[in-house]
């Protein structure tokens, strides 16, 4: 299957927060009865503080976030073995 980006949503904060940014996959694993086996979160040019996953959901915290506009990448690997990509966008002013 080919790879797919998607920009899924926006984020919105302050310069200097510290944000969770979650995305549910329930939407296209739910089609085929699918969970989530691994998971890698990135965000250039910010500090990723934790993530985690269940089932699923997918979640990173990072920060802080000075004035700008990143990209929140989110790469998993179903039990199916299908791979996923999926991004929020951050804007901090």
């Amino acid at each position: 299957m080919a790879r797919q980006k998607t920009v899924i949503d926006k984020l919105y904060c302050s310069p200097g927060d510290v944000i969770p940014c979650g995305l549910n996959w329930g939407p296209w694993l739910g089609v085929t009865a699918d969970t989530i086996y691994d998971f890698d979160g990135t965000v250039t040019g910010l500090d990723v503080k934790d993530s985690w996953f269940a089932n699923t959901y997918t979640n990173l915290k990072v920060g802080p976030v000075p004035r700008g506009r990143y990209t929140v990448n989110f790469d998993i690997v179903g039990e199916s073995g299908e791979e996923y990509h999926r991004e929020l966008i951050i804007i901090c002013r």
